[in-house]
């Protein structure tokens, strides 16, 4: 018995083909979605590729800046956020996420052995940036700078949704010492390696009325009670403390505690 004919392809029909569209006809916010994925070099290397692309980088509402895409070439990231962030002026910015380690105020370059001074105001400078754009997101993995201060700004953005501060700065005391705090939308909040005095930590938590999430790593606490009638999850690992710590939390869901005291 034969086995049923299968449908071949005559050679009087006509191939189907296939095109892949070109993105440049997709629409903006499509386009802006694809940017954000890429590391910030990438995207703004995506303007020569035809005029709808020459400016469509300053648009993108994701910036992710890591000094590791400049191999340690210091004063090469150090040009590079401060040309981008001052080309895009205020666009939306959604997410904001700044990673810069450094190993002492004094880095090596690529330009034989000159020393490039890292200066702590790029950081600041480049944060007050970012609060102009109203971001919903800000990560900052700042390591090594010794003197760093937040500015205070960063907490009195209203649209602020999100905070993840590592600093790994448990020597400086005044890294945050902020006088006032208003975050009004924040729900996240994330501190690690830092040390967080008492009039300090009741601040924030009385200038978040939403606070969901507060999670602590490696910090050293100086302080002895934590209020909140909002906060539903409280994480705290590897953190050292002076005493005894009180927590007042009515709508705390979970608790968790990791290695610390």
């Amino acid at each position: 018995m034969e086995p049923p004919n299968k449908h071949t392809r005559s050679n009087d029909e006509p191939a189907t083909s296939y095109s892949f569209p070109d993105l440049s006809t997709l629409p903006e916010p499509v386009l802006l979605h694809i940017l954000s994925f890429m590391n910030p070099k990438e995207a703004v290397q995506t303007c020569i590729l035809s005029k709808r692309w020459r400016n469509l980088w300053t648009f993108i509402p994701s910036l992710n800046f890591e000094h590791f895409f400049f191999k340690d070439t210091t004063a090469a990231f150090v040009h590079f956020v401060a040309n981008m962030l001052y080309f895009r002026g205020a666009s939306k910015l959604d997410t904001f996420r700044l990673c810069w380690h450094v190993g002492s105020q004094h880095q090596v370059s690529d330009y034989g052995d000159e020393i490039c001074e890292i200066h702590v105001s790029n950081a600041s400078s480049w944060i007050f940036s970012a609060l102009s754009c109203k971001p919903l997101v800000i990560t900052l993995d700042l390591r090594g700078f010794t003197n760093l201060k937040l500015p205070h700004a960063l907490f009195t953005c209203t649209s602020l949704e999100q905070l993840d501060l590592k600093l790994s700065n448990r020597d400086n005391e005044e890294t945050i010492g902020p006088k006032y705090v208003n975050l009004p939308n924040l729900k996240k909040l994330k501190v690690s390696v830092l040390t967080l005095k008492d009039p300090v930590m009741q601040r924030i938590l009385w200038g978040c009325p939403f606070l969901e999430e507060l999670s602590l790593s490696e910090c050293l606490l100086k302080f002895s009670e934590m209020k909140s009638d909002c906060l539903r999850h409280l994480t705290m690992k590897n953190c050292q403390g002076y005493g005894v710590v009180e927590i007042f939390m009515p709508s705390l869901i979970s608790l968790d505690l990791k290695d610390s005291w």
